[in-house]
């Protein structure tokens, strides 16, 4: 007897799981990998700037990350109740999905953390790539606290839904403080970043996680 073939909504949830998942493995990996470099102070960019070591390591998980967003935003729109606010936060979902696949295809010249980077950064002696993945990385930062608000209420009006809702609030106001704390604190960037960065990729698995069960 043939088994059911799978829903393209579960496949999409399970691709939602699996790029939060397959982004974590990768930055571990490649912080093994890169000689000489400060996890606690350099952020995951560096990991895949194009003086790394092994930038496709690293690179490959954040695409993965993206892509698996897409694919979470793309199962939710046929499984959340519609409204204003499931409009808006899978249109930002979508959003933050894009840029990260921007971010992972256009690589930093450099670490920016360090000394000598930071300095060509000052005098304007990177290439356009870098400009465009630290302007993609402002943009994720933006859409990791924006996406979980805005959806939380989405959450709170589908019963389904509901238990997500005071997750998704922790999230985008501790990832909000995290966020601010990450740039105005001089020394322990790498850590902070991890800390900011954490906590939403948290939250994307755990949705992804939830539509799985809800299907």
């Amino acid at each position: 007897m043939d088994l059911p073939s799978p829903r393209p909504t579960s496949l999409l949830a399970w691709a939602g799981v699996a790029g939060p998942v397959a982004f974590v493995i990768t930055v571990v990996v490649a912080t093994l990998l890169e000689a000489g470099y400060d996890w606690q102070e350099e952020d995951i960019s560096a990991l895949f700037a194009k003086d790394a070591s092994h930038p496709w390591v690293a690179a490959s998980g954040v695409l993965a990350l993206g892509l698996g967003t897409i694919a979470l935003a793309a199962g939710l729109r046929g499984a959340l109740a519609r409204g204003e606010p499931a409009d808006i936060g899978l249109v930002l979902l979508v959003g933050l999905g894009v840029v990260i696949c921007v971010a992972a295809t256009f690589h930093n010249d450099c670490s920016t953390e360090t000394t000598a980077c930071a300095a060509k950064v000052r005098t304007g002696d990177v290439s356009w790539q870098h400009h465009v993945h630290d302007a993609a990385s402002g943009l994720i930062f933006l859409l990791f606290l924006a996406s979980p608000l805005v959806l939380a209420h989405a959450f709170r009006a589908d019963p389904r839904w509901r238990t997500m809702y005071g997750w998704s609030r922790v999230t985008g106001i501790l990832g909000l403080v995290l966020l601010a704390t990450y740039l105005v604190t001089p020394t322990g960037a790498g850590v902070l970043q991890r800390l900011a960065i954490g906590l939403p990729v948290l939250w994307l698995a755990t949705v992804s996680w939830r539509l799985a069960r809800v299907l």
